[in-house]
This record gives C-alpha cells, sequence and structure tokens, in this order.
C-alpha cells in the first residue's frame, strides 16, 4: 500500500472518528477491567519508549548500523515537537475534563494529537520501510514494536486522556514524519557532512525547544 493511499485512509479515520470520540471514550472508561489496570498503567511512562530506544541505539552501534541514528533521533524529536505545536494551537481539552468519566491518569498538556502515539510511530515508520527493516537481525523489533505501540494508543483512551480521534492523528503524524525522515535519508539528502557531524545538536536543540514550549505554556 502506497503512503499515499495510506494517507488518505488515516485522513478518512480521523474524520470518522471524530463522530463517535465521546461515545468510545465514555464506553471504554464505563467498562474498565479492575484486574487489568495496574497493568495498562503501565504503558502510561513514556519515558519506557526513550530507554528502549537508547538501549536500541546502543544495539545500532554494536551492530555497526549507528549511521541510522541521525534519521531515527532527528525524526522523533521534530516529530515530538510539532506534535506539541499542535496541541498549543488546537487547543483541545483533555476528555476527563469535559465529559462526566473518571480518568485514570491526568495530564496538564491539551488532548489533541497524542503526543505518546506520535512517538511510538515515529519509529514504526523506521522500522516498517527502510531496508534496515530487512536486516534479519533487526526483524526481531519490527512486529513487536508495533505490538507496543498499538497497546499504548490503546492505554490513552482506557486511562481517559486522549479520544480516539487524538491517537490516530498521532499515529499518522508520528508515521508521516518518521516516513518523511527516512525519505529524504534514501534519497541522499542527509549526506550533508555538516549534518551528519552535527545530528545530535540539532536533535537536541529541537528537544530543549519542546521543553520550552511544554513550561512557557502549560507551567
Amino acid at each position: 500500500m502506497s503512503f499515499k493511499t495510506k494517507s488518505i485512509i488515516f485522513t478518512a479515520l480521523i474524520a470518522l472518528s471524530l463522530i463517535f470520540d465521546k461515545t468510545i471514550v465514555i464506553f471504554v472508561s464505563s467498562h474498565r477491567v479492575n484486574a487489568l489496570n495496574s497493568f495498562i498503567l503501565l504503558f502510561e511512562e513514556s519515558r519506557i519508549a526513550y530507554l528502549f530506544l537508547g538501549l536500541f541505539s546502543l544495539y545500532l552501534l554494536q551492530k555497526k548500523s549507528g549511521g541510522w541514528l541521525p534519521t531515527m533521533w532527528s525524526g522523533i524529536a521534530s516529530a515530538t515537537l510539532t506534535s506539541d505545536i499542535l496541541k498549543v494551537i488546537i487547543s483541545r481539552p483533555r476528555p476527563y475534563e469535559v465529559l462526566l468519566i473518571n480518568p485514570l491518569s491526568t495530564n496538564n498538556t491539551y488532548s489533541f494529537p497524542s503526543g505518546h502515539t506520535t512517538l511510538l510511530f515515529s519509529i514504526v515508520a523506521l522500522l516498517k520501510v527502510t531496508s534496515l527493516a530487512q536486516h534479519k537481525e533487526f526483524k526481531f523489533i519490527k512486529y513487536p514494536w508495533f505490538v507496543y505501540a498499538l497497546l499504548v494508543a490503546f492505554n490513552r483512551i482506557y486511562l481517559g486522556v486522549h479520544y480516539l480521534s487524538d491517537v490516530l492523528a498521532g499515529a499518522f503524524l508520528g508515521y508521516t514524519i518518521g516516513y518523511i525522515w527516512v525519505t529524504m535519508r534514501d534519497n541522499g539528502m542527509l549526506e550533508n557532512n555538516l549534518f551528519k557531524k552535527w545530528w545530535w545538536l540539532l536533535a537536541l536543540l529541537i528537544f530543549l525547544a519542546r521543553i520550552t514550549l511544554i513550561n512557557l505554556v502549560y507551567k
């Protein structure tokens, strides 16, 4: 399936989900299973994803595939910053702020799009559409990561902190930005010596810009 086709499908799904957003969140929050709550909460922390990404980066270096690190971390940084900028522009309240539901977690940032799914699906693009994904030693991570991303997406709705359209938009945004970075790499646009040498500084500055934005808007 081409990227254009995927984009059309995702756009249609996001538009359709807006109609049923409130109904879905209310239904899910009213049918929680107490025995599963502790398990679901395990997927709340994005720090787990960053820890894994740090370990995966070390693994890439050990396998002499560190050339993918600039693409991966630049994609993550730009995807999460874009998500935060859109949150501020759209300023959509969290479901628990406007609906009569009991959230299992709270967050002081806006709702649309989901930052968690933006982060995770930016990596899905790297693992799915690149030559890296074809390497036998890396195939073991592709499907578990996709399952993890789906679990986190469900987690956001289950906890009452996101609507379905939030997580769909986050997944689409993350995948799109990850795909753009992968495409730039495949087309040789990241072969610039300056970028090769200082990509880590670019990623760091983007992360710092994100932290600054969050502190200015929400603190």
